[in-house]
């Protein structure tokens, strides 16, 4: 037992004397609780029931606006509308020109109040329409696409480059002919590879067993856009890696990093409903234009915000490659 005793305190201490180690280990949790209070302040994301209107009455936006179990967008097309009803992101269409409320199955009762709601009693028709069982799947399968491109990038460049300074490789490669900027370039080309290989797999898994229609210049977009995306955060995880000294703060950092991204980036529900200042900070991450991309091609079939969604991530590629490549140190310090 005395060999159990000895090898149990290494292994405690191994935590507890690696400050950061002891910060995560029990920060962690306390940022997850206070993130999440924060996050859900106004509730679940759930509770409250998205209504698209396609056309403008001012009368009804605001009888609507005071509802408090609905959150309404306005649409101008009324396709656009009903491709996210069948994915799930909308509960309702309502079609004021031709007076028509449109649900799925299940919510056929939600679309009757609906209807009397803004219509008045029997002055509007409720159609339901078939709506996919995995219509909320294709929802979440953007998000899961962009939650590995982020996780491929911070970890592709960020653990990677701090494990091969800390290892001396980089000190020992400055007496090479080799360039920086060369050995950079072979390791975002490797990753790209990887994680293009990674989408195509998903992608095809999700076409052959989750009903999700196959559409080739959809699945073109999106390993254009993944690949925008994966430069985009390969680009963040070098800069972290400018910052940080050893490999395993390093990955505390990421996981730290990665855990806000994935609840503010609309990779699981959509932020309408979070508080302000988080719908902020929200719009302007690089994560969400990258998964909203993703959906808006994948789901929605909707390329209309393509180039200008491509020209934030490669601006964000740009301002972080430059800022890596002037603090980044290649020896150890």
């Amino acid at each position: 037992m005395k060999a159990v005793w000895i090898l149990f305190r290494i292994r405690v201490l191994e935590v507890v004397r690696r400050p950061s180690g002891a910060f995560w280990f029990y920060a962690l949790p306390l940022i997850l609780l206070g993130l999440s209070a924060f996050v859900f302040a106004h509730g679940h994301p759930f509770e409250r029931r998205p209504v698209g209107i396609v056309g403008y009455d001012a009368d009804v936006l605001e009888k609507l606006a005071h509802t408090p179990d609905v959150r309404v967008s306005e649409w101008k097309s009324a396709v656009n509308a009903e491709r996210r009803l069948r994915a799930r992101s909308l509960s309702a269409v309502v079609e004021l020109e031709s007076r028509r409320v449109r649900v799925g199955p299940r919510d056929r009762l939600f679309g009757i109040g609906l209807a009397h709601e803004v219509f008045g009693e029997g002055k509007g028709q409720v159609e339901v329409i078939d709506v996919p069982e995995s219509g909320y799947t294709s929802f979440l399968l953007p998000g899961i696409l962009g939650q590995a491109i982020v996780i491929a990038g911070l970890f592709g460049m960020g653990y990677a480059m701090v494990r091969y300074r800390q290892s001396l490789f980089l000190k020992k490669l400055r007496t090479t002919p080799l360039a920086p900027w060369k050995f950079v370039l072979a390791q975002v080309m490797a990753r790209l590879v990887l994680v293009q290989g990674q989408l195509l797999l998903v992608l095809g898994v999700a076409h052959a067993f989750l009903s999700i229609p196959f559409v080739w210049t959809h699945d073109l977009a999106v390993l254009g856009i993944g690949t925008l995306g994966l430069v985009t955060f390969l680009g963040v995880g070098f800069v972290l890696a400018s910052f940080v000294k050893t490999d395993g703060i390093v990955v505390d950092v990421i996981n730290a990093v990665s855990i806000p991204i994935a609840l503010l980036s609309e990779m699981f529900f959509t932020v309408d409903d979070l508080p302000a200042p988080l719908r902020f900070v929200a719009a302007n991450l690089p994560s969400t234009t990258l998964v909203r991309l993703l959906r808006e091609v994948l789901v929605y079939g909707d390329f209309q915000g393509v180039p200008e969604g491509c020209a934030v991530l490669a601006a964000w590629a740009l301002f972080t490659f430059a800022v890596a490549a002037r603090t980044f140190r290649f020896a150890s310090a």
